[in-house]
């Protein structure tokens, strides 16, 4: 959940960020600015998502828990 926040607000910053400055920009600059703030949120979410899968198997390689092997049997 938190790394989808933290994504969105990164993605929205980004946007609004763009947004100003497109209210100087010629209209043919639209398109790249568009590609710019795409880029941007996509990179950050490629970014959280990574530090999140790292955080997420740490943790399950530090937990004191023994997992078993999933029952090949049928009761």
């Amino acid at each position: 959940m938190l790394a989808l926040l933290v994504t969105l607000s990164a993605v929205t910053l980004s946007g609004l960020a763009s947004a100003h400055a497109a209210g100087s920009a010629h209209p043919d600059e639209w398109d790249r600015l568009l590609w710019i703030v795409l880029g941007l949120g996509t990179i950050v979410g490629v970014i959280v998502f990574a530090i999140m899968a790292v955080a997420i198997w740490r943790y399950r390689e530090s937990s004191p828990y023994v997992r078993r092997e999933p029952s090949t049997h049928n009761f």
